[in-house]
């Protein structure tokens, strides 16, 4: 696994305790240039019209209760500077102390490139170039 190469498509996440918002503690480079501006620091309700009733928000809430990891690759859910056809993005929990979720890191990649009929999101995502290539492709994986 090639940590090094995967860095600028993580983020971390954590949750309020008093508000029960989230907000970015952390956003990799490749994250800030599809937003087009750093969100670091930034409620996720701030950065995203329309968060409070995404699904982003629903899969970040079962990570975050379930402790849990979140899959899906599909077509975005926000919206972001950049238009992508699909993005593929894994949720991981982690906790300080080994059992309750108080932060997620999130590793997303995206693709510019449109899905051919008869493939399923997965298809187009495994067969994209390196850089879109999917979390996989991201770590190095040679599949």
């Amino acid at each position: 696994m090639e940590i090094p190469r995967v860095l600028p498509n993580i983020s971390l996440v954590e949750r309020d305790t008093e508000t029960g918002r989230y907000r970015y503690r952390l956003i990799g480079s490749a994250l800030v240039e599809s937003l087009g501006w750093d969100a670091t620091g930034r409620y996720l309700d701030e950065v995203y019209p329309g968060f409070e009733n995404s699904p982003s928000k629903r899969y970040r809430e079962q990570v975050f209760d379930l402790g849990k990891p979140s899959h899906r690759i599909g077509r975005p859910s926000l919206r972001f500077a950049k238009d992508f056809f699909n993005v593929e993005r894994l949720y991981l929990p982690l906790a300080d102390d080994g059992q309750r979720v108080d932060m997620v890191m999130g590793i997303m990649v995206f693709s510019q490139d449109a899905i051919t009929p008869g493939t399923t999101d997965a298809d187009a995502l495994r067969d994209a170039p390196a850089q879109a290539g999917g979390v996989q492709a991201a770590f190095g994986s040679n599949g």
